[in-house]
């Protein structure tokens, strides 16, 4: 399963990461990360996504951008957004722009990994 990290912070990154791995230690996950919007649809590109995660302030474009363009592009794979952004407005605009889930930072890996685990249904996530 290819998962495409989208986020400026390297820490948000791996924290992310450790509570996926941590839900579902037995999983065959491939992470790629990205820095912003911008090499996240490089990554895109070149590779098939199972799902993404992405915050929405990041340099260069940003995830509201970054998700319009990925769906312009008939990508369907689940995009859920990774905000500290919590307003109900812009939390509305990402789900219009095809966000297919919204988590407000912070979180803890529990918390995160409730959230996540439908993405990985049919794979064997018992610990």
């Amino acid at each position: 399963m290819n998962i495409l990290l989208v986020d400026d912070s390297v820490i948000v990154r791996s924290v992310i990461k450790r509570a996926i791995l941590a839900g579902a230690p037995r999983l065959k996950l491939n992470f790629l990360p990205a820095w912003d919007g911008a090499q996240a649809l490089d990554i895109l590109a070149a590779y098939e996504m199972d799902l993404v995660l992405v915050d929405w302030n990041m340099p260069v474009m940003n995830g509201l951008e970054l998700v319009k363009r990925i769906r312009a592009r008939g990508l369907q794979m689940p995009i859920v957004m990774i905000s500290s952004t919590n307003d109900q407005a812009r939390v509305q605009e990402a789900i219009q722009a095809g966000v297919t889930d919204y988590v407000t930072k912070p979180f803890d890996d529990a918390q995160l990994w409730q959230r996540l685990k439908k993405y990985f249904e049919g794979e064997d996530v018992t610990p």
